[in-house]
Order: C-alpha cells, then sequence, then structure tokens
C-alpha cells in the first residue's frame, strides 16, 4: 500500500532531526543498498516499508508474501532491494540491537523514472508522450531537453510531443530537481518513417521500371520484414525483405535487385514491361515492434504507336487525287462540248451560206414558165447537187 505524502514528510523531517536517515535517489532498475547502523547481525533484526514487516530474522527468517519481500536480500545488517520499482519508494526502517542497546535507523527512498507513451519506437506523424516521474515528492520540479538542447517544461510530469518528426529521433533527457540536488534520466526515442516513392513511373512497353521506396536511416536497425506486392496477380516474384535490413529472394527474368545490406532505398527493377504490368505497387515495412509502414506507386506503361495516322493521310491523298481527276475530266468534257458545238456553228454558217446562194435568181435570161405554189402549202426546195453536200462535211 502506498504512503501518503504528509507521512513520508513527517519521517524525512524525524530522520533528519535524529542524525539517523538516509535519502536515496534511484532510477527504476536500480539496486538500493540501505545499514541498519550498529545493529548486531546475530541479534534480532527487523526491517519495514512504510510500516509493513519485510523481513524479519530471528532463530529463522521470516519474509512478507509481498513482491517487495520476495525479492529483498540481507546481508549481515543491509538490506538490497534489486530491480527497484516506483512501488519500491518510501520509508524504510529497521530495528535491532546492540548489545542491550535498541538500535532503529530510518531511511527513504525515491525511485525515479522515465517513460515514453505509446512506446519508446514510434512510427512518423504520430503522438508521444514523455513521463518523468519521481515517486512521492511533490516539491520536485521537472524539466526536458532533446538532443538539440531545447527545454519543454511542464507543470505537471508529463509533455506531449504532437505529429512527431524524424528530427524527433534520439535522445531525450530528464532534469529532476528535488531538495537541492538534481538528477537526471534519458530516454532514447526512434521516430520510424516517414515511408516515402514516388508517385507514378511510367515506361515504354519493353522497358525497365525503378520500383523504390526508402526510409530515414534512423528506422533501418529496427527493420524486421517487408516487401514489394502488385495489386493485380501478374505472376511476378519479388523478394522478401529481412532484418539487415537485405532482400531474401534470387533475381529473375522479370524482377532483379541488389543483394547485400541495404541503405535506405528499398528498390527493384522490373524488367520487361508488359501492358499487364501496369497498376498500383505498394511497398510495405514492418518493424520489431509490431508496427508497420506503406507507400504505393502507380506504374504506367506507354501506348505502342500506330500507323493510323499515316493510314489517314494516304486516305486524303487518294481522295484529293480522285478529286483532281474528277476535276480534269470534267475539264476536258467541257472543252470537247465547247468545241463540238463551235463545230456545230461553223457547220450551221455554211449551210446557211450555201442556201443563200441557191435562191431563186434569174441567172440567165430565158423564158421560164413560173410555177405556182399551191395554196396553202410550203414549196420544197430542189436537192442539193453532191458536191455541195462534200462541201458541208
Amino acid at each position: 500500500m502506498a504512503p501518503s505524502k504528509p507521512y513520508l514528510w513527517i519521517c524525512l523531517a524525524l530522520c533528519v532531526a535524529m542524525g539517523g536517515c538516509d535519502v536515496f535517489y534511484n532510477k527504476t532498475g536500480d539496486v538500493v543498498s540501505m545499514d541498519c547502523g550498529t545493529a548486531n547481525s546475530n541479534k534480532p533484526l527487523t526491517w519495514y516499508h512504510n510500516n509493513e514487516q519485510v523481513i524479519r530474522v530471528l532463530t529463522t527468517t521470516t519474509r512478507a508474501k509481498t513482491e517487495l519481500g520476495k525479492k529483498v536480500k540481507l546481508s549481515e545488517s543491509t538490506l538490497k532491494v534489486p530491480s527497484l520499482k516506483t512501488a519500491d519508494s518510501g520509508n524504510y526502517k529497521c530495528t535491532g540491537q546492540d548489545g542491550n542497546r535498541k538500535v532503529t535507523r530510518e531511511h527513504t527512498v525515491y525511485v525515479m523514472s522515465a517513460s515514453a507513451s505509446p512506446s519508446e519506437t514510434v512510427l512518423h506523424s504520430t503522438d508521444l508522450t514523455l513521463t518523468c516521474d519521481i515517486n512521492n515528492s511533490p516539491t520536485a520540479q521537472i524539466r526536458w531537453m532533446n538532443k538539440n538542447k531545447n527545454t519543454y517544461e511542464s507543470p505537471g510530469k508529463s509533455i506531449s510531443l504532437k505529429s512527431v518528426k524524424s528530427t524527433d529521433s534520439g535522445r531525450w533527457t530528464c532534469q529532476i530537481e528535488d531538495n537541492k540536488r538534481v538528477e537526471t534520466l534519458v530516454v532514447d526515442i526512434a521516430v520510424l518513417g516517414p515511408l516515402t516513392s514516388p508517385a507514378e513511373v511510367t515506361v515504354p512497353p519493353g522497358g525497365s521500371a525503378d520500383l523504390t521506396c526508402s526510409l530515414p536511416s534512423v528506422s533501418l536497425p529496427h527493420v524486421e520484414t517487408g516487401g514489394w506486392s502488385h495489386d493485380c496477380p501478374s505472376g511476378l516474384k519479388f523478394p522478401t525483405l529481412q532484418r539487415g535490413p537485405e532482400w531474401k529472394g534470387e533475381n529473375n527474368s522479370r524482377v532483379t535487385f541488389n543483394k547485400g545490406n541495404l541503405k535506405n532505398d528499398f528498390k527493384v527493377t522490373l524488367n520487361k514491361v508488359r501492358h499487364t504490368d501496369k497498376g498500383n505497387y505498394t511497398c510495405t515495412v514492418t518493424f520489431k515492434n509490431g508496427q508497420s509502414l506503406n507507400t504505393s506507386v502507380m506504374l504506367k506503361v506507354e501506348v505502342e504507336k500506330t500507323i493510323e495516322g499515316p493510314k489517314m493521310n494516304l486516305w486524303i491523298w487518294v481522295g484529293a487525287a480522285a478529286a483532281l481527276v474528277l476535276l480534269i475530266g470534267l475539264i476536258i468534257i467541257i472543252v470537247l462540248i465547247h468545241r463540238r458545238n463551235k463545230r456545230m456553228r461553223r457547220k450551221v454558217r455554211k449551210l446557211r451560206s450555201v442556201r443563200q446562194g441557191l435562191t431563186p435568181k434569174n441567172y440567165c435570161q430565158c423564158d421560164r414558165t413560173d410555177r405556182q405554189p399551191h395554196a396553202g402549202k410550203r414549196e420544197r426546195p430542189p436537192p442539193l447537187p453532191r458536191y455541195q453536200y462534200d462541201i458541208m462535211d
């Protein structure tokens, strides 16, 4: 049962006033040794913690059935408490004998602790709480410093770091000032990540694509496993990431990678890229604490160039040529019709000139009987001589 704070302060004041009290400042996990003064180890000896018996030596040794009672060790009259916990802090008192004189000695133990929550190893962009505590010491002043000596103070025992970055990795120091004493504790923080990669990679068919993802160097010792995967099953065999970190697997004709310890770049090369290889590729890294990070790369395969464009141009030229031939044909037909019409007009003119020359005239002065045309009928002209037909042709 934890003692009340006023009780501890009263015990401490009495110890100091009597000159028989020591004050110990220890960290969790430490060992503290407390003596019983001049008490004779061959005489009955009893140790108490916060007024509860821990161990007693008469003819035999009797221990309390508590965690503290089971782990304490007694060497003559000196009590050793290993693997200190915050619950082990408080007032320790021993009673014994020095001859016929009763001997009493008291000690006060403060157990200091520094911790990180949820863990000393956290993912990038998560929140982190640092707590520094000295149990049952209300007057203690606490401050934190990072590796760059920047100071963070809080009225309570804890400070909160929002959305931690890789620059927050390193050693954080807690300073505890109490009763004119300054004690320091350290917490080593490792921020894992971020895991970064290019958003997309574009390659031509048959080319090679580098799939890359990388971590800050501070994260590498914490890598447990990981690897690459494709969102669509394509038969590609990727290696597995293991401690080191290094790739576990064999190179093949489609996927190649560097063997041996990797730095901070987990790269694989995809060879002879096909259109079926396009899609989303995910890089996953799992750390020793079970947490994991992932990032994605979109692989795009260029479209092969076709000859549809030149075919279209060819058909345009064919159409233009056909239109030109049609236009030339129309021009020829127009010219031929024009020449035919011109020839016909010439023939008509010649025919008219011949007919005008053969109109009835008195070319001779011989008497001839005039023929009277029939009433209502048009007289048919006499036929032309053959040579005149030849002239018309």
